[in-house]
């Protein structure tokens, strides 16, 4: 369990230094080249760790794995630019705490479709978070 919390914590700085990135990349970078840059730099990434397990693959998650790749390349395409349009002309301090509400739609979610649950302090968790995410805004 603790190594899913190094990668947690690990995320989250992704994501906070990611995050201030975009704001300055959306205000002073041409947004389509940074985010060009950004994915490919991924895919080179993604390559050289894939290149060498790829045998080891089964040819059916291998296909899944591509389809699922492309929506999902296309959602986060359109994520990304849309946020660097809305980090462009808004302050991040309104336009971050209103995408952080996106956690909420996450959380139920993986209520509905993961079957997943909340003990009483994760709902609390969850209320609050809400609350804060609108008190932000």
């Amino acid at each position: 369990m603790r190594k899913g919390y190094d990668y947690l914590i690990i995320s989250f700085v992704a994501v906070v230094i990611s995050s201030f990135a975009s704001k300055i990349g959306a205000t002073t970078l041409d947004k389509l080249l940074f985010i060009f840059i950004s994915y490919g730099l991924g895919v080179m990434i993604t390559l050289v760790g894939h290149i060498p397990n790829r045998k080891n693959i089964d040819k059916h998650v291998r296909s899944t794995s591509r389809k699922f790749g492309i929506i999902l390349g296309i959602i986060n395409f359109s994520a990304f630019f849309t946020l660097l349009s809305a980090l462009s002309t808004g302050p991040g301090a309104l336009v971050f705490p209103l995408l952080g509400l996106n956690v909420a739609f996450i959380v139920l979610f993986s209520i509905i479709l993961f079957k997943e649950r909340l003990n009483l302090r994760g709902i609390v968790g969850f209320i609050l978070a809400i609350v804060a995410m609108l008190l932000l805004r």
